[in-house]
């Protein structure tokens, strides 16, 4: 994963420089609206790049995890972190580029809201640092 950041920086770089050289060579007649297009091209370019990089992030996790395309909110999972801790019987609640938010303890599915609510009785995994997830299975 570490090469994604490097890719990632690399764009976002070479981004930069690019719009300061066509702010410098094709926008200097514009006077001060040359700083104004120049920012929002930046911003626009940020914004597919940010996108395309969380795309690219959230495949590289569903590949190595695919118990995480399949799992849905109130589930129970298993998950096994790098260091070798185990997190049992946790409830799974949502997926983003490159975390899970788990609840601490089982509820029903209707009151997800009132568990996102109270901040202490969920937590937030980083994917790199698990090691292996498990859906428990239904009896």
């Amino acid at each position: 994963m570490n090469i994604m950041y490097i890719i990632y920086w690399f764009l976002k770089f070479g981004w930069l420089l690019l719009i300061i050289f066509i702010g410098n060579i094709y926008l200097s007649n514009f006077g001060l609206w040359s700083v104004v297009i120049g920012v929002a091209l930046f911003l626009l370019g940020n914004l597919l790049i940010n996108k395309k990089m969380d795309h690219y992030s959230k495949q590289f996790f569903l590949r190595r995890f695919p118990v995480l395309a399949e799992l849905e909110s109130g589930e129970i999972i298993h998950i096994e972190l790098k260091n070798e801790e185990n997190l049992l019987n946790k409830v799974f609640i949502t997926l983003s580029n490159s975390e899970i938010l788990i609840g601490k303890k089982q509820f029903p599915v209707v009151e997800i809201d009132k568990l996102l609510a109270g901040r202490k009785k969920t937590q937030w995994i980083r994917l790199k640092n698990v090691k292996a997830i498990k859906k428990e299975e239904s009896v």
